[in-house]
């Protein structure tokens, strides 16, 4: 599975003294990837994420936005087939929002599944294509963000949430995990 699935979790936990390109080639080298493609894609990848010179700086002088890139960026390395993303771009602001969008749609456009875990409406509309929505480990919806939408005929996915969780409480932020995907 290792060799078939990149992750991004939701805190970028990295070597702050290293800069994002040394970052990658550790990444890299501990997956014992050859020199000369590991080097390869790294400069792919800072093409398309849309990064520089600020690869080669201290990663602790990043933005949270460029944080998050360069763990996209390590999760991709290998070109796994399926990218999981955890709850990976809470606290951007909306035009980070945007760009990151732009980036995972050029990523499934490569053909790459991309699987959204998040428990944050909002994210699951700007990102995803189709919803699941896991409570106490049971699927209890599962359809097209527009569908389950239109079914529903509110401005947000959030009533949907609620009318399908199984708690007699009802919260503006689910409670349970949701599991969204953006299928190619």
């Amino acid at each position: 599975y290792k060799r078939r699935v990149g992750y991004v979790p939701s805190e970028s936990d990295v070597y702050f003294h290293l800069s994002g390109a040394e970052y990658l080639t550790l990444v890299g080298r501990l997956g014992r990837m050859p020199e000369d493609l590991l080097h390869e894609r790294i400069d792919y990848l800072m093409v398309l994420l849309g990064m520089g010179v600020e690869t080669q700086l201290p990663m602790s002088s990043y933005s949270r936005e460029t944080r998050q890139k360069i763990m996209l960026a390590a999760a991709m390395l290998h070109e796994p087939e399926i990218l999981v993303l955890d709850e990976s771009f809470s606290g951007l602001d909306d035009t980070e929002m945007k760009s990151m969008k732009i980036i995972l749609d050029q990523i499934a456009g490569m053909g790459m599944m991309v699987i959204y875990c998040s428990r944050t409406v909002d994210a699951i509309e700007a990102f995803c294509s189709r919803v699941v929505v896991i409570d106490n480990g049971e699927v209890v919806a599962e359809d097209t963000v527009e569908h389950l939408d239109l079914m529903r005929t509110l401005p947000t996915l959030e009533p949907v949430f609620n009318d399908n969780i199984h708690s007699e409480t009802s919260v503006d932020i689910p409670s349970f995990p949701v599991l969204a995907m953006r299928v190619v």
